[in-house]
């Protein structure tokens, strides 16, 4: 397992990563993303945080701590904190496609308003929620692995190991390349390609 770097070094240094995040304490939580948002306003890439069990408060608070005033960030509209209704579950339901075009929409808007790109990450528990299309969860992962590489995006999904059981954890990490350890990142030694189940 070849070992990438701590987690804002890689965002400074790579322009594309699909990265897994299964944590179980608050405190990894917030070792985690911290320099996740900090680094991503950093490289001036637009920030993407899709909240669900941790209210949009905890998650500025992140950076309070830090000393850094998420408002102006948001004023600027660098900073977007968003929730399951206005991104994975729009429509009542939940469609992979869909959402791998929402992604790719917020890709090209941040690059054409003048951002090095897109730094986003999604809480995933929304999954847990009785949403149909929820069961597909892992053919969204493929697809959103298949879609942003090489594209000037990272995104880090979340995934509460006390609310996912085991099983789930281990198919989603298979479609990550990319995991966390701490805050440090992986190479997915486990990983398995989209483009062997003819993803496109």
């Amino acid at each position: 397992m070849a070992y990438l770097g701590k987690l804002g070094d890689f965002i400074n240094h790579h322009l594309s990563g699909h990265l897994c995040f299964a944590y179980d304490t608050p405190q990894e939580h917030i070792a985690v993303l911290t320099p996740y948002l900090l680094e991503g306003l950093k490289r001036q890439a637009r920030v993407i945080y899709i909240a669900d069990i941790h209210p949009a408060q905890e998650i500025l608070s992140y950076l309070w701590r830090k000393g850094v005033d998420p408002e102006r960030y948001q004023a600027g509209g660098q900073l977007l904190i968003l929730n399951r209704y206005e991104t994975y579950i729009r429509q009542e339901s939940f469609d992979p496609d869909k959402m791998v075009d929402f992604v790719q929409s917020e890709i090209k808007r941040a690059i054409s308003e003048g951002y090095s790109g897109l730094v986003a990450t999604g809480e995933m528990t929304w999954a847990l929620r009785g949403h149909p299309g929820s069961e597909r969860l892992v053919e969204y992962e493929m697809k959103l692995d298949y879609s942003i590489l090489n594209n000037k995006s990272i995104c880090l999904c979340q995934y509460n190991r006390h609310h996912f059981d085991l099983q789930l954890i281990d198919e989603v990490m298979a479609v990550h390349p990319l995991i966390l350890l701490g805050n440090r990142v992986f190479d997915n030694p486990y990983y398995l390609s989209p483009r062997l189940y003819h993803i496109n």
